[in-house]
């Protein structure tokens, strides 16, 4: 639905509801790009990448709960350093799942906010933000296990990247209105704040490594979206001008033109 006077545009997308001015950036106006609504409203988040994720997820969790969760849980979930964790626990925790009810809201989360942060983003950069938030929160939480820190603690579920999700959507979706638990309008920076807040208060709480680990997501997940992307392009044309500039650093350069060549009695002694 489009505004005349000041250029501005409103739009809904099912959950949310994004304004900008004439000024609007790139960012929020490609987050506005959507496809044709279904019948429902929920057309422009059930995209093929959405639905591949949340199919492939659930498809795992309902294997998982054939097999018995309390059996899986110390086999994949994430343990504590010291308590039983093996190799490959850093990467399977996240495919566990908890209690029914803990796993529904984390599958709303990834179908509500991952194709609205993949149109913002872009697809390449919401993995790579997803992969260093993933290394981030896994180091905390290890060097938190350590020290000492906190009380150690078993770790399982993608909660960690639902909310790296939930900051992405906020912080580039600022003037978007979300409507929380479908009621109450608020914007979705606010939102962002408030899943940083409640990953706080849980660690205030819980006082044990897997609460950090969530905190340390929603930290992971700011600093992500802060990196410039270019910056390790930049980073690898440095080291390669520094590279060159040493190889070119073996060559003396002659003032005047060329120099005489020293005459050699045995034409052995030149090597081309």
């Amino acid at each position: 639905m489009g505004k005349g006077g000041g250029g501005e545009e409103e739009k809904g997308h099912g959950l949310l509801v994004a304004r900008r001015g004439a000024g609007g950036n790139s960012i929020e106006r490609a987050a506005m790009a959507r496809t044709p609504m279904m019948p429902g409203g929920f057309g422009s988040q059930w995209t093929p990448l959405v639905r591949n994720v949340i199919l492939t997820l659930f498809a795992i969790y309902v294997v998982e709960l054939i097999a018995g969760v309390q059996r899986v849980m110390p086999l994949f979930g994430l343990m504590p350093v010291g308590g039983g964790l093996l190799p490959w626990q850093p990467l399977s925790f996240s495919f566990v799942g908890g209690d029914p009810r803990s796993m529904l809201w984390q599958f709303v989360g990834v179908f509500f906010f991952l194709q609205p942060v993949v149109d913002a983003m872009g697809q390449r950069r919401m993995w790579l933000c997803t992969l260093f938030t993933w290394g981030f929160a896994l180091v905390v939480k290890i060097v938190a296990e350590l020290v000492g820190f906190l009380a150690p603690a078993l770790a399982i579920d993608f909660g960690w990247w639902v909310t790296a999700l939930v900051t992405w959507f906020g912080l580039t979706h600022r003037g978007a209105e979300v409507r929380l638990m479908f009621v109450l309008p608020i914007k979705a920076e606010m939102l962002a704040w408030l899943g940083g807040l409640l990953a706080l208060l849980y660690v205030l709480f819980s006082r044990d490594t897997a609460s950090l680990h969530m905190l340390a997501a929603f930290v992971g997940a700011w600093v992500a979206l802060h990196l410039d992307p270019g910056a390790w392009r930049r980073m690898k044309l440095r080291w390669k001008k520094r590279k060159i500039e040493r190889e070119l650093g073996k060559f003396e350069v002659i003032e005047g033109g060329r120099a005489e060549r020293p005459r050699r009695s045995d034409p052995k002694d030149w090597v081309n």
